[in-house]
């Protein structure tokens, strides 16, 4: 299901209404007149990016349920805690389901919502609910990790405020796979022990998800979906892929769409189609790193081809 929603307020109680849209329960309990709340939200049921702007001092208190929250302060004063656990907002910061509460000044915040469902599957395998995260640090792993968890939240802001862009469901889909890989891997975030990896490695699992790959890759399919396919975890698919074709299952995806949207210029006529528009259709965002990655495995720009 497609989101986009844009509110503006200065009434308290429909302020409590909307975040109540995506947390289970959602307070003011303190404010200043004039009081002023803007959201904005983009995404779908997996992935939702979310802005906030309140200028008056306020305090909020909300029940996170059914997702991970993923805040970084973007300007103003700001102060929260996770459970009772304070977070440092000088980073990106996790609120996990529980309660949590906020103080704020000039607040531009930015939050991304990871559906805990969509979360547990790219660990663990659809097969698994959310039962099996477990949320070990609320911050980066390092400085590293937190550059890399900002490029991609920037990178999942800018594709999503484009309307064709997140209309198209597998641009949609592929942005939400990297902002849920990119969590899992910049964040303290667990499997606990005991949960079952993935089914043995076979020659029949990879022919299955080669075949998956091969027949859907024009769809908004992800590594969720492939180890699906092949009857394996997520994990269990990337360890199959590495010992088997020494690659990632995310790597083989990009050149069968590569390919893809080769033959697609190939066929297509330069004065009614647009290298944008086929790269776009094959899940590629930017049409820079499009071309450089269309350069690197087929040796000419996507223009060329396309005017042949």
């Amino acid at each position: 299901m497609l989101i986009t929603e844009d509110v503006r307020t200065s009434d308290i109680e429909e302020a409590e209404r909307v975040l109540a849209g995506t947390y289970r329960r959602a307070n003011v309990l303190e404010t200043r007149e004039p009081f002023r709340f803007e959201q904005s939200v983009r995404g779908d049921d997996r992935v939702q990016l979310a802005r906030y702007r309140i200028p008056s001092p306020a305090e909020f208190a909300v029940d996170v349920d059914g997702v991970l929250a993923v805040g970084s302060l973007l300007s103003g004063a700001y102060r929260a805690e996770a459970n009772g656990e304070g977070v440092d907002p000088s980073g990106a910061f996790l609120l996990p389901p529980g309660q949590a509460r906020s103080w704020s000044r000039g607040l531009d915040l930015a939050t991304v919502y990871l559906d805990l469902r969509a979360l547990a599957a790219a660990v663990a395998g659809p097969e698994f609910d959310v039962v099996r995260l477990r949320v070990v640090a609320l911050h980066p792993i390092d400085a590293a990790m937190q550059r890399q968890w900002d490029a991609a939240r920037r990178f999942a802001a800018e594709t999503f405020e484009n309307p064709a862009l997140l209309g198209e469901d597998l641009v949609r889909r592929t942005v939400g796979d990297v902002l849920i890989a990119h969590a899992l891997a910049c964040f303290a975030v667990e499997v606990p022990e005991g949960t079952p990896s993935g089914t043995a490695d076979r020659p029949a699992t990879l022919r299955r998800a080669l075949r998956f790959i091969d027949d859907n890759a024009s769809r908004p399919i992800g590594v969720e979906e492939i180890a699906g396919a092949a009857r394996l975890s997520p994990r269990g698919l990337q360890d199959l892929f590495r010992r088997s074709l020494g690659t990632t299952p995310t790597r083989y995806l990009r050149a069968v769409r590569l390919d893809g949207a080769r033959a697609e210029l190939e066929r297509s006529d330069a004065e009614s189609a647009s290298v944008a528009e086929i790269a776009a259709r094959w899940g590629f965002v930017h049409a820079a790193r499009f071309a450089q990655a269309y350069r690197e495995a087929f040796g000419e720009n996507p223009s060329r081809t396309l005017r042949r």
